[in-house]
């Protein structure tokens, strides 16, 4: 393992001295030009907006398989499960990234550890692992299933 390391570690400073008597060579300051690429870089993360899948989940979404369910998420915790255009379901909804979920253990701890939790006027819940979200598609597996959902955003 060391080894390997050592060999990513020189074949690193070769290449930094290659790019280093290049830029030298065509009268760049190296300095100048890596200080403005590493504030670019921070800058760029800095202002790049990262939704939070609280954020992604907004809005309709119409399931893959059968075209005519929509299931509608508003940003103030309810969602409404349509059937062509009529409400069938409602419910509200929390996304969180604890354990257990509808009494099932789940992962948590990751970056992408996320689960939807639905409960409806009866207080049934029913509970969700997200596997995608983002502006345009949503994925779901119903805990404790095989079953998933893929959704397309509207």
């Amino acid at each position: 393992m060391d080894y390997l390391i050592e060999k990513v570690y020189s074949t690193l400073q070769k290449i930094q001295l290659t790019v280093y008597k290049k830029m030298k060579m065509k009268n760049y300051n190296f300095k100048v030009l890596f200080s403005t690429l590493f504030i670019l870089l921070i800058s760029l993360l800095f202002f790049s907006s990262f939704n939070s899948p609280e954020e992604d989940i907004v809005g309709s979404w119409i399931q893959e398989e059968e075209s005519n369910i929509r299931w509608v998420f508003t940003a103030n915790g309810n969602c409404y499960w349509y059937n062509n255009s009529t409400i069938v379901e409602s419910f509200t909804y929390e996304i969180s990234q604890t354990s257990p979920q509808c009494r099932y253990n789940v992962k948590t701890g990751g970056a992408e550890d996320y689960y939807l939790r639905l409960k409806d006027s009866e207080n049934s819940k029913f509970c969700y692992e997200i596997l995608t979200i983002n502006n345009e598609v949503l994925s779901l597996n119903y805990l404790g299933t095989s079953d998933i959902k893929v959704f397309n955003k509207e």
